[in-house]
């Protein structure tokens, strides 16, 4: 644990050097527009066992009969330590590499902090925290709390569950997965608070084909402005017709669903960061003019998420 720490610290440290204290304008008018500026979370050391007694048993039923069914469906486990933090250092590298600027996530009392990206969303010039069921997931949102009154617009959310991963923004819709972490008050409070705001967007509901499914970015992500990563058993038909008529889609195997390979991440329109071992997908994208670039991200994505999670973007040109 000693190594751990001094290794994740001086890693955190050496990239945060990049970054002012300036007060931070928001903008994601695409979720494939080129990454100017972004929040990550640190690697902690963590077991299985650890997750499973956060979420099963949990106050909340729903959450712990999701967190079960989820845990079932998905082959995960806990990383090794110091492998997730070299590799998390390598996509913290690549992102800074690209002149993107890093914002880190303080400590909190939450065994997992690396999945930023389910703990907030842009929408346009508004930043929304995330409304998560969990309590445990609820605990991470003080990690970044310190930033918020940086941000240019924050809008809190009313009412409902809805986490980030479950929202995509298009050129002109918002995609929003329906998922066993976003429920339907989420979405209608995501509603009322685009509206608020001036947000002339029309929200698309997207649902899954099983109710445990976890999250949108996990079974569909946008890799282009038309191209996407799909995973077509996963949606029930209407969502899945949507999703074919509006992108030119790379259906992915069911053994790269369960890796993670679907939660790949746009740099710029034409540049996708993609898992090294995914090399059937890199192709395809590369065959439709988008540039891959592979990292490995495998000791993380063996557990509940990959490169798509662990980043959360404030700026997108």
């Amino acid at each position: 644990m000693a190594c751990l720490e001094a290794f994740g610290g001086g890693h955190r440290n050496r990239w945060r050097e990049r970054v002012d204290e300036k007060n931070i304008t928001i903008q994601v008018s695409s979720d494939v527009g080129r990454l100017h500026e972004v929040i990550v979370g640190p690697v902690k050391a963590f077991t299985f066992e650890d997750i499973v007694s956060e979420f099963v048993p949990t106050p909340e039923p729903h959450v712990g009969e999701v967190a079960a069914e989820i845990f079932a469906r998905y082959p995960v486990h806990a990383p090794d330590p110091v492998t997730a933090v070299i590799q998390h250092e390598q996509l913290v590298a690549l992102l800074a590499a690209h002149g993107v600027t890093l914002h880190w996530a303080h400590p909190a009392d939450a065994q997992v902090q690396l999945y930023t990206r389910d703990m907030g969303f842009v929408i346009d010039d508004v930043y929304f925290p995330a409304r998560p069921a969990s309590p445990i997931r609820r605990r991470e949102q003080a990690g970044l709390a310190w930033l918020l009154p940086r941000l240019s617009k924050v809008r809190e959310l009313r009412g409902g569950c809805i986490e980030g991963s479950d929202v995509l923004v298009t050129d002109d819709d918002v995609l929003v997965g329906l998922s066993g972490t976003t429920n339907e008050d989420g979405l209608a409070a995501l509603r009322a608070a685009m509206a608020a705001e001036g947000i002339d967007r029309r929200v698309v509901p997207l649902t899954f084909a099983h109710p445990e499914a976890v999250h949108l970015n996990v079974h569909f992500t946008m890799a282009g402005a038309d191209v996407g990563l799909f995973d077509p058993p996963a949606f029930a038909r209407e969502s899945r017709s949507y999703l074919e008529s509006r992108f030119d889609l790379v259906d992915v195997t069911p053994d790269e669903v369960r890796r993670f390979a679907v939660n790949a991440l746009a740099l710029a329109p034409n540049r996708l960061i993609v898992e090294a071992a995914d090399e059937r997908i890199a192709a395809e994208v590369h065959s439709r003019g988008i540039t891959p670039i592979p990292i490995d991200y495998s000791a993380i994505s063996c557990f509940s998420g990959g490169i798509h999670r662990s980043v959360l973007p404030l700026v997108r040109g």
